[in-house]
């Protein structure tokens, strides 16, 4: 057994630091981290097969359908997607003939307030009202409370990862990932809870799953949000081009 998993499965690693998770070769508590899911840590050169992996709880992405692009590339770019004018769009908005609340750059005020909450060390140097967010500011918000949390970095293929991406910062987190668990029920081989966590589980049957498959499994996800989105949100039709480009042929 290796040190660095003999060490995981002991628990006597030390967490990784939630802004200064670049390297793919570190250990990284996520229960500690985010007070949820489980643990998750991905082996360079895995002694064992997945099984012992599940079993474990741990996430695991074999070493020949891991991504080459890590994840500062990744990030930027489902960073920048989210940002552009068809889907968040950059700047500070309070027009609330336009939309029902504040928002800068898609973090409306109850999110900064939860994000300082969740994470003291930023009081410092973090404004209390989004208006006046830089958008370094609005990056660290959207990688700890969205991309880090909800373990997209983990998600194998990257149309489905930033499909999830986008529909954790628009919808209820535990709605979507019920329906990602949905998904995977209704045309995969694979059977896991519908618990509406994105725990270790639900991510090692989207890695082992064919692209085809995963494609309407993506698309499920997206017809789930136009659903809800006709049903709670009187603008829906303006949120149909953002979900769209999202999909998979």
């Amino acid at each position: 057994m290796s040190k660095s998993i003999g060490k995981l499965l002991g628990g006597k690693y030390e967490p990784m630091p939630i802004e200064n998770n670049f390297n793919k070769n570190r250990q990284v508590n996520y229960f500690e981290l985010f007070g949820k899911n489980e643990q998750s840590y991905i082996e360079p050169t895995p002694a064992w097969g997945q099984s012992l992996y599940q079993e474990q709880n741990i996430s695991y992405i074999p070493q020949e359908r891991r991504n080459t692009e890590y994840f500062p590339s990744r990030f930027e770019k489902f960073v920048r997607n989210l940002k552009s004018p068809e889907v968040e769009g950059i700047g500070y908005e309070d027009n609330l003939a336009k939309i029902d609340q504040r928002t800068h750059t898609g973090i409306i005020q109850p999110t900064l307030n939860r994000f300082l909450r969740a994470h003291p060390h930023y009081r410092e140097t973090f404004p209390n009202d989004i208006k006046d967010l830089t958008q370094h500011h609005i990056d660290i918000i959207y990688k700890n409370d969205y991309y880090d949390a909800y373990r997209i970095n983990e998600i194998q293929n990257e149309k489905l990862a930033e499909t999830m991406f986008d529909s954790y910062v628009n919808h209820s987190p535990k709605d979507i990932t019920k329906w990602l668990q949905e998904g995977i029920n209704l045309y995969s081989h694979n059977t896991v809870s519908e618990d509406g966590i994105l725990g270790s589980q639900t991510i090692n049957s989207l890695n082992y799953i064919d692209e085809n498959t995963v494609a309407l499994i993506n698309n499920y996800v997206l017809e789930k949000r136009i659903e809800e989105a006709k049903q709670k949100r009187p603008n829906y039709r303006g949120l149909i081009p953002r979900i769209n480009r999202l999909r998979m042929e």
